[in-house]
């Protein structure tokens, strides 16, 4: 349903070609068909295998609740509240049927090497994301034509930012099946840079610097997590 459902999932993460979405609005839903593909479609597919052994899915999930959560409050939208709390239930009904449920709070061998990463990552990630909350609150609008009573655009900017900062800290810290969030922070962030590089000089766009180096972190975060994995035996996703 996330990745199928109009207005999210595909139909917006193909956005991120110029010319295939919306032309106004192709940033936004980029960053929108992010958090829906990546951080919650991809979180559940990747446990399909050998669920026993990966409860870091469904934490991964949770962290995108909060993650939009966060967004919600710093940007004052009550719309973008009710789908973290959607995305909340669905965690609770998920949870118990997780036959790694008894994992969901425990943790692994924290990596310091991908903690200092992410935490590198998440910093200018979150400066980030509280700009595009300011534009909110500014009521701001995303781009020309667009309503004043329409969605919060820009809040899909803060919470796929917030999103790759905690997914990231998260596989530091080596749960059960911690490489479903190494790789996912990876690709989301890789994703935004993309973004950001198709749609210069737009509405959330960062300038060519800022793009390059996301995704130079991305590259980066997913070559550490694939050599903590072979070096030490992890599970893989």
């Amino acid at each position: 349903m996330m990745i199928f459902i109009p207005g999210a999932g595909l139909v917006d993460l193909q956005s991120i070609i110029p010319g295939v979405g919306l032309p106004k609005q192709g940033p936004f839903d980029a960053a929108h068909g992010i958090v829906t593909v990546v951080f919650v479609a991809g979180a559940l597919f990747a446990q399909a295998r050998a669920p026993q052994l990966k409860i870091a899915g469904l934490q991964q999930l949770a962290l995108t609740a909060v993650a939009i959560v966060l967004s919600a409050l710093v940007g004052l939208d009550a719309v973008t509240l009710v789908e973290a709390c959607v995305l909340a239930v669905v965690v609770a009904v998920l949870l118990p049927l997780h036959p790694a449920r008894r994992q969901f709070l425990a943790r692994g061998r924290t990596s310091l090497s991908t903690a200092t990463l992410a935490l590198a990552g998440a910093i200018p990630l979150v400066v980030y994301a509280l700009t595009m909350a300011a534009r909110t609150r500014a009521h701001e609008l995303p781009y020309p034509g667009a309503s004043e009573d329409g969605p919060n655009d820009w809040l899909n900017f803060t919470a796929v930012a917030l999103s790759i900062g905690l997914v990231a800290g998260l596989a530091a810290l080596r749960t059960q099946g911690w490489r479903i969030p190494a790789w996912s922070a990876a690709a989301a962030a890789l994703l935004l840079a993309v973004s950001w590089l198709f749609y210069p000089g737009r509405g959330g766009s960062e300038p060519f610097p800022a793009a390059a180096l996301l995704a130079l972190w991305s590259v980066g975060l997913l070559a550490v997590s694939e050599w903590d994995s072979r070096n030490r035996g992890a599970d893989s996703p």
